[in-house]
């Protein structure tokens, strides 16, 4: 990146990189080891039926969550704020993605796969993955290049449906990074 690129601080000069804030970058958050990810598949999922994740977001860190949907045909798939649920689920494995460091920080922000959902709460995305049509479809997956900034203290629910007509595979996982 030229020097052109940066905002230069009133009276500082270019070389006091002291003074300026550069972006931190997913891979910068793995050595730092705030970097997690969960996930969950069926290998043969119902037409019509879901997965469904339950995250609960720490009480003193926010959570920076990539989700990454893949299914064998059609899914439609949709994130919630403050789900209800009589129960949480099955906790799933929150694994850092920093396997050099030791002792590995654990992740603050937990998972948990299909609870008994009460009521999905605020609808705050809703997406439609084509999986293809034809003798030759593939399925379709979906990465999200934005990542969600998930409030501490807060519940949500990612949720995927398989729309494919038949059973299908359905995989949803989630990436995420941990910070004040």
């Amino acid at each position: 990146m030229s020097q052109s690129n940066f905002k230069k601080p009133e009276g500082k000069s270019l070389n006091d990189i002291a003074h300026f804030t550069a972006p931190i970058t997913p891979h910068q958050r793995i050595h730092e080891g705030s970097m997690f990810g969960a996930c969950t598949y069926a290998s043969a999922l119902a037409d019509n039926a879901s997965l469904s994740i339950i995250v609960r977001v720490g009480a003193n860190l926010e959570a920076h969550v990539i989700p990454a949907v893949a299914g064998g045909g059609d899914v439609e798939f949709e994130i919630f704020e403050e789900p209800t649920f009589a129960n949480a689920g099955t906790a799933l494995e929150e694994t850092n993605h920093n396997r050099e460091i030791s002792p590995r920080p654990v992740a603050t922000t937990t998972t948990f796969l299909n609870a008994s959902v009460t009521t999905p709460g605020t609808r705050i995305h809703h997406d439609l993955i084509p999986g293809g049509s034809g003798g030759i479809a593939q399925g379709g997956a979906l990465q999200r290049g934005a990542e969600w900034n998930l409030a501490k203290g807060g519940d949500y629910l990612f949720r995927a449906f398989n729309r494919g007509g038949a059973n299908k595979i359905l995989r949803v996982g989630l990436l995420w990074y941990e910070h004040e």
